[in-house]
């Protein structure tokens, strides 16, 4: 797969690059039946996947805002060009064993992935520039301005790493027929994954004395998860089912690739401010010599860090109104612990401080001092297993299953979900990632509300009409108008949450990107969205043995403008005559400016929301 300029779909045409893919795979599977009662299903697999990025521009990356908001993203991708190839070897086995009114189930499942990583996240160059003026001079100096730059150490891999990773997982699991109306299943399941250890440890005395450690990465050997379901059937018109269960995610190889070489040894990422940036477009082809130089930040994993685990628990009825029509309620809940997260610790104990607003009032903040703890380094990022989620979801639905010509189905789900910002992973300081960081990395409680993903009323109505009604007609009747078939999916979805931003480090914790007004985190919502898509089709015979569909189907047919963003920068933190002000983004001369202005809507080809296609489907 060749993905012209699909390495980024933001910025200018010199930001992206093109995407080449090339996968291969070898499966292989045994099935064996040994006995009427004994069953045994073997595979292998070896895959090798090579995913290299390439560069459109050599110049390095240019982020220009105006106002808070951002202008123009030109140049040199900050993470291309990159590769990742991996090599996997994989083996499972499954057993199954029929004894009375149990069904035993008992695997095994082998992993391992031999993995290259090259990633040159700010190797290119970064400005930052807060004003086109500022541009236009070329040098980064003012305020919330900076060129930022990594620089691969001497007699290292530099940003190329083999976060290797090797997994293993068994399960057991029983299906028992206790009698007629009720089946019970219970499992047990265990899944371990590790990784190849970083090879550098950062030799900093501060960094041992608190017992942080480049080089390890803790492997989380207790992911033992139970699981119990059942369904039983009281009555020939009802089904009850429920059950619970644990569950264990993967932590991305990404981050330990990251881990691997953000030790400041590997590569040393600087940021430039003030005096020490150069001017625009150059870039420093070593690291910078001084009797004061920058900081480097480094990534690593805590020493407690585990696999994400999540609770998961559902429980449902469904009923039977008549012999063509049935309702169903269901009640879902997840609760997702030690999911991953990263959190520059590397900050002093934040005080209140009230900061002015243009045009009147203040806003109370807790602001970060500029001195940090560990003196030698600028941020220091640790992966950390401390953010929570948690959802509730109930879903009532009416069906009626295919009997004659038609069937149809409509539900409604209310949902809620909460987190404490939950994925929030960075790989590449001070790029785009830095936004998904938390508002305060001393208080994670500062953030809980609704998460990213948050909808909470969803309604469907999807169907199926066959509308073969005149195959008795006459032949002329019936080739205009039989075997013609309709179905669609119409969806209705309540808007996802946004916070109140505010641009430029607000909080002084050295990230410019994750500030939001205290307490707003996703306090907003977009508007509703709306779709319909539909498809129609029909059926033609080409003699005994063939046929011919042809088909039409719209997606979105309504046409609908559905806003995915609005503009969620609320202030603009910036010096007003030598005073560092909250700038109020309402009220602009360009409306299309203002907090809460509709900046993206779900586009397709040709500008437009609507997807029409042809196809047609021959069967011999």
């Amino acid at each position: 797969f060749t993905g012209a300029n699909n390495e980024s779909t933001s910025g200018s045409l010199d930001h992206s690059g093109d995407s080449l893919v090339r996968t291969r795979t070898f499966n292989a599977a045994l099935s064996s039946v040994m006995s009427p009662t004994l069953y045994n299903e073997f595979r292998a697999q070896f895959a090798r996947d090579q995913e290299p990025g390439l560069a459109n521009s050599e110049d390095p990356e240019v982020t220009a805002r105006q106002g808070g908001q951002t202008i123009l993203v030109f140049g040199r991708n900050f993470f291309s060009p990159r590769e990742t190839t991996i090599k996997r070897w994989q083996v499972a086995d499954t057993v199954t064993l029929i004894r009375g009114a149990h069904a035993w189930k008992v695997g095994a499942d082998f992993n391992h992935d031999d993995i290259l990583n090259f990633f040159p996240g700010n190797f290119g160059g970064r400005y930052t520039f807060n004003s086109l003026a500022s541009l236009g001079r070329g040098i980064p100096d003012g305020a919330g301005e900076s060129f930022q730059q990594a620089f691969a150490g001497l007699n290292t891999t530099g940003p190329t790493t083999t976060p290797n990773i090797t997994e293993f997982a068994a399960f057991l699991q029983d299906e028992w027929r206790l009698n007629k109306t009720l089946t019970m299943t219970f499992g047990l399941r265990y899944d371990i994954q590790s990784f190849e250890q970083p090879p550098v440890q950062n030799p900093d005395a501060q960094l041992a004395a608190a017992g942080i450690d480049t080089s390890f990465m803790n492997t989380d050997k207790n992911n033992v998860g139970p699981r119990v379901g059942f369904a039983w059937n009281p009555s020939p018109k009802t089904v009850v089912r429920g059950g619970y269960g644990i569950f264990y995610g993967r932590t991305p190889s990404i981050m330990v690739g990251t881990a691997h070489s953000g030790n400041a040894i590997n590569v040393q990422t600087i940021t430039f401010t003030g005096s020490q940036v150069p001017t625009y477009p150059a870039t420093f082809t070593t690291l910078p010599a001084g009797a004061n130089p920058p900081k480097p930040s480094i990534s690593v994993f805590a020493n407690d860090f585990e696999n994400p685990m999540v609770h998961q628990a559902s429980a449902g009825v469904e009923y039977g109104l008549t012999d063509s029509l049935a309702f169903a309620a269901s009640y879902l809940f997840v609760k997702g612990t030690d999911l991953p997260r990263s959190n520059d610790f590397n900050v002093g104990d934040p005080v209140a401080t009230p900061v002015p607003i243009q045009g009147g009032g203040t806003l109370t903040v807790q602001r970060f001092p500029s001195v940090r703890p560990f003196a030698n380094f600028d941020r220091i990022v640790r992966y950390e297993s401390t953010a929570e989620s948690r959802y509730n979801g109930v879903t009532l639905e009416l069906r009626r299953p295919f009997r004659g010509r038609f069937q149809a189905s409509i539900a409604y789900t209310l949902g809620k979900v909460t987190d404490t910002v939950p994925d929030a992973v960075n790989v590449v300081l001070g790029g785009g990632d830095d936004a998904r960081f938390q508002s305060n990395p001393k208080d994670f409680e500062a953030d809980r509300a609704a998460g990213n993903a948050d909808a909470r009323h969803r309604a469907v109505f999807s169907g199926l009409w066959d509308m073969s009604y005149f195959g008795g007609s006459s032949a002329v009747v019936k080739a205009l108008l039989n075997d013609w078939s309709v179905s669609w999916i119409a969806a209705v979805q309540s808007g996802q949450p946004y916070s109140e931003r505010v641009t430029n480090d607000l909080n002084n914790d050295g990230n410019r990107s994750n500030d939001i007004v205290p307490g707003s985190r996703n306090s907003h919502r977009l508007p509703t969205s709306y779709n319909v898509d539909a498809r129609l089709s029909r059926k033609l015979r080409l003699g005994k043995q063939a046929g011919l569909e042809l088909i039409a189907e719209a997606f979105n047919l309504l046409n609908t403008t559905n806003i995915t963003a609005q503009r969620d920068t609320l202030y603009n933190f910036a010096t007003v005559s030598g005073v560092p002000t909250l700038v109020p983004q309402q009220n602009l001369s360009n409306p299309r400016l203002n907090f809460g202005a509709d900046s993206s809507a779900q586009v397709n080809f040709a500008d437009t929301q609507r997807i029409v296609q042809l196809a047609a489907k021959l069967t011999f």
